[in-house]
């Protein structure tokens, strides 16, 4: 286990707390697909993806801060697969069955996916 210094930690907790929070967003867009009272599921699925890129780039970050911590570079490193399913989505954006089914089925459960490893992994440096 490494020593953070504060902006280091203060960076992973915001961090860690993103994740929670694109999991929220994907849940209201999923459940957007059955309920049209979520009629903002289309910005809701913007921030997303902002989010994510957000993700993608401090990534960067945490590879160099971790770089000796094979299991944590092995779970960031697992994200280049929710970024492959998202890539997908371009052939689907304008049937939107096919979207929604892309995302319920592969761009979701692929972050899931992701999110659970990477959580495990780091929550020994942000979760008391």
């Amino acid at each position: 286990m490494i020593q953070l210094s504060l902006e280091q930690y203060d960076v992973l907790q915001r961090y860690y707390e993103l994740l929670g929070t694109v999991e929220e967003g994907f849940e209201y867009v999923v459940s957007s697909f059955e309920d049209i009272s979520h009629s903002n599921a289309d910005q809701v699925l913007v921030d997303i993806f902002a989010a994510l890129s957000s993700i993608y780039q401090t990534n960067d970050h945490l590879l160099s801060l971790f770089k000796d911590q094979k299991e944590i570079v092995a779970s960031i490193h697992f994200f280049n697969g929710v970024i492959t399913e998202i890539s997908k989505l371009e052939n689907s954006f304008e049937n939107e069955q096919k979207k929604q089914q892309f995302i319920k089925s592969n761009i979701y459960p692929a972050f899931q996916a992701w999110k659970e490893s990477i959580q495990d992994k780091l929550s020994i440096y942000v979760v008391q």
